[in-house]
C-alpha cells in the first residue's frame, strides 16, 4: 500500500511539474508575441506604414526612401508553437532593368557541399575584392553585366550588411532584395538596421550606371 501510494504521489508530482512547465512556456510565448506586436506596431508608426495581423502572422507594409517594402514572418518559418524561434523577413522592391534577370545574391553562410558546388557553376567573382567573394555568393550567366552594376561602393554596402547581420540570409535578384533573420525577440533597433541597410543596397543597385563600372561616387 505504501509503495503504491508513493508511486501515485510521484506520478502526480511529475504530471503537475509538466503542466506547470507547459503553462510557463505558453505564458512566456504569449509575452514574446506581445512584445513583437508592440515593436512592429511602433516600427510601423515611425515610418507611417500599415500594420496588420494576417492568417500568416503580423505584417508591415510601406515605403522607405522611395522603395516599397514588406516586413513579415515567412510562411516557411519555424515560428509556430511554444517557444519556437522567430524568423523575420524584410523584402524591398525596386525598378531595375540593368541587372540580369537570373541574378541571385546570397550571404555565403550555410552554403556548403553540393549546393555550394552547384552555385559555383555560374558564380560571379570580383578578383579585386577577395573579402566580398568570401562573404557573398553572386550567381548569373552574365558576369560582365553584374560586374558593371556592382561598384566598389555597392559591394561595400553589401559586405557591411552581412557583417551587421552575420546570421542573416540575404537574397537579391532583379527588382527585389530580401533579408531574413532568425531571432528570439524582435528588437526595434534591429528592424531599423535591417531597413536602412537594405535601403542602401537597393539604392546603389538601382542607381548603378549600365556603362562602365558606375556608381563609385
Amino acid at each position: 500500500m505504501i509503495s503504491q501510494s508513493l508511486a501515485a504521489n510521484t506520478t502526480i508530482i511529475v504530471w503537475g511539474g509538466l503542466l506547470i512547465l507547459v503553462a510557463g512556456l505558453a505564458l512566456l510565448t504569449y509575452f514574446l508575441n506581445k512584445r513583437r506586436e508592440d515593436v512592429w506596431k511602433s516600427f510601423a508608426r515611425k515610418h507611417h506604414c500599415r500594420y496588420e495581423l494576417t492568417e500568416e502572422g503580423p505584417r508591415v507594409s510601406g515605403n522607405y526612401s522611395g522603395h516599397p517594402f514588406v516586413l513579415l514572418i515567412p510562411p516557411d518559418s519555424s515560428d509556430t508553437g511554444i517557444m519556437a524561434v522567430e524568423e523575420v523577413r524584410l523584402v524591398m522592391t525596386f525598378d531595375d532593368t540593368k541587372l540580369p534577370s537570373d541574378i541571385q545574391i546570397h550571404s555565403a553562410t550555410g552554403f556548403v557541399g553540393e549546393l555550394q558546388r552547384s552555385l559555383e557553376a555560374h558564380r560571379v567573382s570580383f578578383e579585386d575584392d577577395e573579402l566580398f567573394d568570401q562573404n557573398l555568393v553572386v550567381t548569373s550567366e552574365d558576369a560582365q553585366a553584374v560586374q558593371r552594376c556592382f561598384s566598389s561602393n555597392c559591394r561595400e554596402v553589401l559586405l557591411n550588411l552581412v557583417k551587421l547581420h552575420p546570421e542573416a540570409n540575404l537574397k537579391i535578384r532583379s527588382g527585389e532584395a530580401a533579408i531574413q533573420i532568425r531571432t528570439a525577440i524582435s528588437e526595434k533597433s534591429q528592424l531599423e538596421n535591417m531597413l536602412e541597410s537594405l535601403s542602401q543596397v537597393v539604392h546603389f543597385i538601382s542607381s548603378a550606371r549600365s556603362e562602365g563600372v558606375g556608381g563609385d561616387e
